[in-house]
C-alpha cells in the first residue's frame, strides 16, 4: 500500500481540528517551527501542509504576522434566506440571538414614502443582533407603521422575527414580500452596533410586505458581515430562475442569511 505522504497526514489532520473549532475563525496557528516540532518533521514539509489548506481556503497567511483561520461563509439560496439561522443551527453552529430592543420612533425618509405616512406618524421597531459560534454575524431591524397592523404591533412587541410574525398573520391576511439586495460598508454607529470595525464590508437584505391589495405593512433591514454569507440562484435552461435551489454549503465556520 502507497504511504501518504507526511505533509498530507499534517493537512488532513489540521483540516479536522479547524473543522472541530480547535483553532476557531480568525485565530493565528502556531508557526512553522511550531508545528515542525509538534510533528517531528522539517519545515518545509509543514510549509507545504499549509499550502495546501490555503488552497483550500480554510486559511490564509498575512504577511510579516503568520497564518490566520479563514472565514468560509455559508452559501445560501436566495429564495431560503429566511431559513438561515436554522440550517446554520442544524449544521451544529451555535446561533445566539441577543435580547431585542422595540421601540417607537419617527419614520424615515424612506418610511414616509413607502408606507405613505406623515413625519408625525410614529413607526414600532425591534432590533436584534445575532451571532454565530459567538462571533458577530446580522442585526436586523423590522418595523410597522404602528396602528395600521395591530396583529403585527402586536407580534413586533413579543420580540417575534418577522417571518414568524407573517406566519401568524397568514390566517387573516394574504401578504406578498419583495426583497431588494445591496452592499455597503458600516460606518461608525452601524459599526458600534454589529461590534465590529468601521468600514467592515456588509450585504444589505431590505424585504417589503405587502397586503394582498398592495398596501405595505412592514419593512425589514437584515445586515450580514459580508465575508461571512454569500446567496446563490438556480436557473433554468432559458435563464429563468428556478425555485429548486440547492441545499446550502455549510462550513465548519459561520456566515448565513437572513430573516
Amino acid at each position: 500500500m502507497k504511504r501518504v505522504p507526511l505533509w498530507r497526514q499534517i493537512q488532513k489532520e489540521l483540516t479536522e481540528a479547524i473543522s472541530a473549532n480547535r483553532y476557531r475563525v480568525g485565530e493565528k496557528l502556531p508557526t512553522e517551527a511550531e508545528f515542525a516540532a509538534l510533528y517531528s518533521v522539517n519545515r518545509h514539509t509543514v510549509r507545504r501542509a499549509l499550502a495546501a489548506l490555503a488552497e483550500a481556503g480554510l486559511v490564509r497567511s498575512q504577511q510579516g504576522s503568520g497564518v490566520y483561520v479563514a472565514i468560509r461563509p455559508i452559501v445560501v439560496p436566495i429564495d431560503q434566506q429566511f431559513q438561515v439561522y436554522q440550517r446554520t443551527e442544524s449544521a451544529g453552529h451555535a446561533v445566539d440571538h441577543l435580547p431585542v430592543a422595540v421601540a417607537l420612533r419617527a419614520p424615515n425618509n424612506a418610511e414616509v414614502s413607502l408606507f405613505n405616512i406623515d413625519k408625525s406618524s410614529r413607526m414600532l421597531a425591534s432590533t436584534r443582533r445575532t451571532t454565530i459560534d459567538t462571533d458577530p454575524f446580522s442585526m436586523v431591524e423590522w418595523a410597522v407603521p404602528f396602528g395600521r397592523t395591530p396583529a403585527l404591533d402586536a407580534a413586533l412587541r413579543r420580540g417575534l422575527f418577522l417571518q414568524t410574525a407573517l406566519a401568524e398573520l397568514a390566517s387573516q391576511q394574504v401578504h406578498s414580500q419583495t426583497a431588494q439586495m445591496s452592499a455597503l460598508t458600516a460606518n461608525g454607529a452601524l459599526a458600534r452596533e454589529l461590534g465590529v470595525r468601521e468600514g467592515t464590508a456588509l450585504q444589505l437584505v431590505k424585504v417589503v410586505v405587502s397586503r394582498d391589495d398592495g398596501l405595505p405593512i412592514a419593512v425589514s433591514q437584515t445586515y450580514y458581515l459580508a465575508d461571512r454569507i454569500s446567496f446563490s440562484a438556480t436557473f433554468g435552461p432559458h435563464g429563468e430562475p428556478t425555485m429548486a435551489a440547492p441545499e446550502p454549503v455549510m462550513h465548519r465556520s459561520y456566515a448565513g442569511a437572513a430573516h
